[in-house]
């Protein structure tokens, strides 16, 4: 449900933020873009592919993550 909003609104961050970088605005916001969608498949690939986890548990997702050891 907030997943659009919370896009724009990101997005419009990381055009604000390149806006200090006049000369270089386009190449910062395709970076920043490029970045984020790279950080998000990653996530996808983990949560998705190699523990595919239907139910967000807290103690899966952990586990998923690998911040919490399995036993």
């Amino acid at each position: 449900m907030w997943d659009l909003p919370l896009r724009f609104v990101a997005f419009s961050e990381i055009v604000w933020l390149a806006s200090f970088a006049k000369r270089f605005q386009t190449a910062a916001v395709s970076a920043a873009v490029v970045l984020l969608a790279a950080i998000e498949f990653h996530q996808y690939i983990i949560l998705a592919v190699r523990y595919p986890l239907y139910e967000l548990i807290t103690h899966d997702l952990l586990q998923a993550l690998q911040i919490l050891k399995s036993p």
